[in-house]
């Protein structure tokens, strides 16, 4: 059995119908401890408008509702003008499975369709990644400027340039001295 989806007694089929249960056990425990169960009055109303708007709907809730028709019934009231309880179950054990299969199927393709969803989003954002680092190194190979991919050449041209124009000046002292000694 699937403990997870165990709320008191009760093993539920789905993780929504387990929820459901458990905030019905929460609403139980709310009015209990804050509604005074003794007066006969105030136990009716909570019955008939519970049971009009259909508020419980699990076998915990709707167990509360046995507990309230009870008391009811102890408390003088004529049980042919209490509402009966609406169940809203199908008990037919033949259509359960497979109502239980649709849904795991339905289930199934909706996580497929989101990873389909997800993979198309991860695909395109890898594309798009792709791209801009292509660009990166475009953009890095055409640029001016020392960077990591030609830092040597930049460096290397850099000081030949600086060596050719020291060797152009010293040229031209050597021409001036020569020309000073000459004269």
């Amino acid at each position: 059995m699937n403990k997870e989806f165990q709320v008191d007694a009760f093993v539920f089929v789905t993780k929504e119908d387990a929820e459901r249960a458990a905030k019905e056990k929460k609403q139980v425990a709310y009015i209990k401890s804050h509604m005074d169960m003794s007066s006969f009055d105030k136990v009716k109303a909570l019955y008939e408008k519970s049971n009009k708007e259909r508020l419980f709907r699990t076998p915990i809730g709707l167990a509360f509702m046995q507990d309230l028709y009870n008391a009811l019934i102890k408390g003088g009231a004529n049980p042919d003008e209490l509402l009966p309880v609406f169940v809203q179950a199908n008990f037919d054990q033949r259509l359960r499975p497979q109502t239980v299969s649709e849904k795991q199927n339905e289930m199934f393709k909706q996580k497929q369709e989101k990873l389909r969803t997800n993979h198309k989003i991860s695909l395109i954002m890898n594309v798009v990644l792709l791209v801009a680092v292509i660009v990166m190194f475009v953009i890095t190979i055409k640029s001016d400027n020392p960077n990591i991919l030609n830092y040597e050449t930049a460096i290397q041209n850099r000081y030949s340039a600086w060596e050719q124009e020291l060797n152009d000046r010293e040229k031209a002292i050597k021409e001036k001295e020569l020309e000073l000694i000459r004269n």
